[in-house]
């Protein structure tokens, strides 16, 4: 998953909200349970969402998931809650799943289109 605003072989940007626990204690830090936040939504967010793609390697099989974010992604965590030892938290990512292969150069072709006529309003800006 990368980080692009401009990505020409991304889809429709969508929000995409994710609930979650982070299972930690009391003591853990709060940069560490964000962090955990993070790694957690957007691990699920590409196994929800992303382009998924198989290959075997070796007699093993690979599957990838791939997507594209705009950063930066919005995470709400909890207070600390016994119940579920742990942390809940929400977030919101705007995300997009990267189109098939085939699709890619009519996208790349549509990008171009718009960034030469975004260019040409900017003349008279």
């Amino acid at each position: 998953m990368v980080p692009a605003e401009n990505e020409f072989r991304a889809e429709i940007f969508s929000l995409v909200l994710i609930q979650g626990t982070i299972k930690a204690d009391r003591q853990t830090g709060e940069t560490a349970i964000s962090a955990m936040a993070r790694k957690q939504t957007l691990a699920r967010v590409l196994q929800a969402h992303g382009l998924k793609s198989v290959q075997s390697l070796n007699q093993t099989t690979i599957v990838s998931y791939e997507g594209v974010i705009i950063s930066p992604v919005d995470i709400t965590i909890a207070t600390y809650d016994p119940s579920l030892e742990g942390y809940a938290y929400t977030a919101s990512v705007k995300f997009s799943a990267l189109a098939f292969p085939d699709q890619w150069a009519s996208l790349k072709t549509q990008y171009k289109i718009r960034q030469i006529i975004n260019d040409f309003f900017l003349l008279f800006k």
